[in-house]
């Protein structure tokens, strides 16, 4: 893993907790949007997260992308699943996105979680949990 995305990491959680005590309303609020906007519905966890790492791409967010990256990952997504992601957002998002669309490679390559489709570490997250946050 890089240095920029262990920096990432490292640094989403050490300031989700500063958030917690600094906005705690604000912080459970998100957190439940988060949990229900991600629960099994009509589209399946791997879906919304594929769905939320294309708009990361298009909204230039790396902390979403690394986050969103290891979640699709853990709900069962594919190497090839993603690289049609980065496809979608690069048409939707023109050259910034084609930018993100690297770092995001990078990000899957880095990704300590990735683990074939249908593997049972992919289970715990196809159900929605232990799930990251940008």
């Amino acid at each position: 893993m890089s240095e920029e995305t262990k920096a990432i990491r490292h640094e989403v959680k050490r300031y989700e907790e500063k958030m917690k005590k600094a906005l705690p309303r604000v912080a459970a609020d998100f957190e439940r949007l988060r949990d229900s906007a991600l629960e099994e519905g009509v589209l399946p966890v791997k879906v919304k997260e594929l769905i939320a790492l294309g708009m990361a791409i298009a909204r230039q967010c790396k902390y979403c992308i690394v986050a969103h990256v290891n979640n699709a990952l853990r709900a069962g997504a594919s190497q090839e699943e993603i690289w049609d992601v980065c496809r979608m957002a690069i048409l939707m998002g023109g050259g910034p996105a084609m930018a993100y669309s690297r770092f995001t490679m990078k990000a899957v390559e880095e990704s300590e979680d990735m683990k074939f489709p249908g593997s049972a570490s992919n289970e715990a997250g196809s159900k929605g949990q232990n799930l990251e946050q940008p």
